[in-house]
């Protein structure tokens, strides 16, 4: 009768042990959730909303070398400077991407890869963007013509 009963109780000390480990672990504090910050500052509020860029400029920023100095002038009087920090390349170079640091208060990081197609077509793809800033620019092809549209990193974060 004796054993009978420890394993009748056997199932009660289970529960009550596993109430008093979910107590004591709801009495402890939590990590800080990161909620993401949708009222980061604009760092391009004062430039134009679209950034025209011939395909000869970029076509001179991914033959650049590291640690080179880089200037784009765009087609309406943009300039973009800053310096050649990384270069990246796979599949026998048919992808070579290029980072470049803008030289601004802000940390702005410009990264653009140049893509080789088996039909011998060149395709770019790039954006322009910071690590603290609600904004940034994409490179966006349109036919031939290169160009980088401003987007609202915030609008899209809070949706």
């Amino acid at each position: 009768m004796l054993l009978l009963l420890k394993k009748k109780s056997m199932p009660m000390v289970f529960v009550a042990v596993i109430l008093l480990i979910s107590v004591n672990a709801s009495t402890q504090s939590l990590p800080p959730i990161n909620e993401p910050d949708n009222n980061r500052p604009l760092a391009f509020a004062g430039v134009s909303d679209s950034i025209t860029v011939s395909t000869t400029s970029l076509s001179a920023i991914i033959e650049k070398r590291q640690g080179d100095t880089i200037t784009i002038n765009t087609g309406n009087g943009t300039v973009i400077e800053g310096v050649l920090e990384l270069i990246t390349s796979k599949y026998n170079n048919a992808l070579k991407t290029v980072s470049i640091r803008i030289i601004s208060p802000e940390k702005i990081l410009f990264s653009i890869s140049r893509i080789l197609l088996p039909s011998d077509k060149i395709l770019y793809r790039g954006i322009i963007t910071g690590k603290n800033t609600g904004d940034c620019f994409e490179l966006v092809q349109n036919d031939d013509q290169y160009t980088f549209i401003k987007k609202n990193i915030n609008k899209f974060r809070a949706e």
